[in-house]
């Protein structure tokens, strides 16, 4: 009766071209933070206590998120932003969150980065003159400035902290995620990342900002599958058109298409 309801309602709102679609946090909905907890436990013999890598962790929102999720978890935070890593302490009050003042590369190195007065637009990039990225400014202040930074990769952390596995990997890095991806080659080419969480701006954005293509390659190369883009869209009516992308690893992959072999009933 309900599921009549609703389809009946589906087609009406379809005749004046609309589409509803729900917001909840389900795997039918397309929820990032359902899908994590479906993959972890169905699969990982309810794991809890995941390990999480934040990669551009900015002013904590992602933390508050996945500590919603897994209280448990042990979230590994990173950010270049040494103002804003300020605040965690002030407005996250979580446990079993390791704070890192650095950026995440394809190399150790120092890097010019482009810090804006927005600074979620902040990058390894600048942003493209007259875009609308470019209009998140603070009245009376410039710009942006630029700073010379740490960088580290994945793999170079991991092995100095004796961390063999990562549950969650997400990045948020403003145009750099396809380098950050090369920074982890090993641990992608022993398959110790679960789940990859990734933004990926189609819009008009970042000056050489990687492509999607750098992405795919980046981890076609070690099994990694596509399996979910959270929110479709174009940039023709909206120039800030971003999406994220989710990743898995080989054997999950499999299990995915062997629940839909079998016809598993999901409940999420």
């Amino acid at each position: 009766m309900i599921n009549n309801l609703k389809n009946f309602i589906q087609n009406i709102f379809k005749i004046f071209g609309f589409k509803i679609i729900g917001i909840k946090k389900l795997v039918s909905h397309n929820s990032f933070d359902a899908l994590h907890k479906f993959i972890l436990k169905e699969y990982f013999e309810k794991k809890k206590d995941p390990i999480i890598f934040d990669v551009g962790a900015n002013d904590g929102d992602s933390v508050i998120r996945f500590k919603k999720i897994f209280p448990k978890s042990r979230i590994y935070s990173f950010e270049p932003n040494d103002e804003i890593l300020k605040n965690f302490d002030t407005n996250i009050k979580a446990e079993n969150v390791i704070k890192n003042n650095v950026a995440v590369g394809s190399a150790t190195e120092k890097r010019k980065f482009y810090f804006y007065n927005s600074h979620r637009i902040s990058s390894f990039y600048p942003v493209v003159d007259g875009s609308k990225y470019q209009r998140l400014k603070v009245k009376d202040k410039k710009d942006f400035y630029t700073k010379d930074i740490n960088v580290i990769t994945l793999d170079e952390y991991c092995e100095k902290n004796h961390i063999n596995n990562i549950d969650i990997l997400k990045i948020d890095t403003q145009g750099s995620e396809a380098e950050v991806l090369a920074g982890a080659k090993q641990l992608l080419k022993d398959q110790s990342i679960k789940i990859i969480d990734l933004e990926y701006i189609l819009g008009i954005a970042h000056n050489n900002a990687n492509s999607l293509y750098d992405i795919e390659n980046a981890l076609n190369n070690y099994n990694y599958k596509l399996i979910a883009i959270e929110s479709s869209g174009n940039i023709v009516s909206f120039s800030r058109y971003q999406t994220n992308l989710m990743y898995v690893r080989k054997d999950i992959y499999n299990k995915i298409k062997l629940m839909h072999e079998v016809d598993t009933d999901l409940k999420y």
